[in-house]
């Protein structure tokens, strides 16, 4: 896999993963929904225990990455983009791929929001911290990943909705598991 909503959070990981084929996608977990919201995202929601903007915080810290999302190796803060408003972070997977990520989050809204700067995929993700109605946090994200140029001969846009599916379910997973372990 080469790109991240992502991780939420290693998305840089999925348009690469899509050309080297892999097994058929498992059922999300328990807990996780996921459904498609166009041709290039998916979309997908799990309800976790505790205040929105308190889980919100957790997340946005984004030095915190390694020990929320399980392929997350280490997260390395570059600083603020003045020019685009945006802070800049690299990610390293497990698996030792580095994922440039610019965040624009929106701390009003609870919005994790970032893209990724690099590949041949327009990649992006966010993830949004909303009151359940059971006195938890609904987390509802979003996962946009596109080819474009030579990559895109090589990989079909089912292929690539399965690589969303699979890494939105994955890091949908690891945050629940993050906040019921609290």
């Amino acid at each position: 896999m080469r790109r991240l909503l992502l991780s939420a959070l290693s998305l840089a990981c999925v348009a690469m993963a899509c050309a080297c084929g892999g097994a058929p996608l498992a059922p999300a977990p328990p807990g996780v929904r996921l459904w498609e919201s166009s041709d290039h995202t998916t979309e997908g929601e799990v309800i976790v225990p505790g205040d929105p903007s308190t889980n919100y915080a957790a997340v946005g810290d984004y030095a915190r990455w390694p020990s929320i999302f399980g392929d997350v190796a280490r997260v390395q803060d570059q600083g603020p983009d003045p020019e685009h408003g945006e802070e800049k972070v690299l990610i390293v997977t497990k698996e030792g791929q580095n994922n440039n990520l610019r965040f624009k989050n929106d701390p009003e809204e609870r919005i994790v929001r970032f893209h990724d700067t690099g590949g041949s995929a327009d990649v992006w993700a966010e993830i949004a911290f909303l009151p359940s109605g059971n006195g938890g946090t609904r987390v509802h994200a979003r996962l946009h990943a596109d080819v474009h140029g030579l990559m895109s001969l090589f990989v079909t846009n089912n292929r690539l909705r399965d690589q969303r599916r699979k890494k939105l379910s994955s890091d949908l997973a690891d945050i629940r598991r993050f906040f019921t372990a609290k």
